[in-house]
Formats: structure tokens, C-alpha cells, sequence
């Protein structure tokens, strides 16, 4: 698509050319939340502090899959 074209708009960053966010502008966005909004903030920073154990039987899926992808086997059937 031409980029001068009347219909082409490019997309506008919502975000400042740095998406590394300090320690600092964390707390400040933080302290702004409103009140029943913190458990969800909360559960999302320990879920990344702290993730979850991978389950086993989720990394032999994962194995599975990678060796049937990478001897060009089967594909999944797709839903209509």
C-alpha cells in the first residue's frame, strides 16, 4: 500500500520510543490505579516474579509437536 495514499494512516505509537519502563514510572503508574484494580496488578507481578512450575506434561507436548513439525509430518486438521 502506497504510503501516501488518502487512506493509508500509520499507526501512532501510544507508547515513547523507549518501551523499557524504570522502576520509578512503574510506582508512579501504580500509585494512580484505582483501588480494585491492584489485586489484578498484583497477581500479573507475581506471576512474572514468580511464575509457575512448567508441568511436565506440558513439555512433552511441546516435544511431540516439534518432532512431528520437524520430520514434515501430519498437520492438525482445521475447523470449517
Amino acid at each position: 500500500m502506497a504510503y501516501h495514499n488518502v487512506l493509508y494512516h500509520a499507526r501512532k505509537r501510544s507508547y515513547p520510543f523507549s518501551t523499557m519502563a524504570t522502576r520509578e514510572e512503574l510506582k508512579v503508574l501504580i500509585d494512580q490505579l484505582p483501588e480494585p484494580r491492584l489485586e489484578a496488578v498484583r497477581k500479573m507481578l507475581e506471576h512474572h516474579v514468580h511464575p509457575p512450575p512448567s508441568r511436565p506434561e506440558i513439555k512433552q507436548m511441546q516435544l511431540a509437536v516439534s518432532g512431528v513439525q520437524r520430520a514434515g509430518g501430519a498437520t492438525l486438521p482445521r475447523d470449517p
